[in-house]
């Protein structure tokens, strides 16, 4: 039986997003406003974005809060 943690965060969309945009990250992180490691660590995995950073992503792709973070 598998057993699921319940701390660990769902892993977010952002990567995939990136890569269907057909831009670079460091286009995106310039028109975004949000520092090039930083989105490079969300792309990875590596961290989680927090909301003010999730909602700055969401709204540059016309998206739903939830969607980036792999909630919806």
């Amino acid at each position: 039986m598998k057993t699921t943690d319940p701390f660990k965060k769902a892993p977010n969309r952002i990567g995939e997003l990136i890569s269907l945009s057909d831009k670079t990250l460091k286009e995106i992180s310039k028109e975004v406003n949000i520092n090039y490691e930083t989105l490079s660590a969300y792309k990875r995995q590596i961290r989680h974005p927090k909301k003010d950073n999730t909602k700055k992503f969401a709204d540059y792709f016309g998206l739903s809060i939830p969607y980036p973070q792999g909630l919806d």
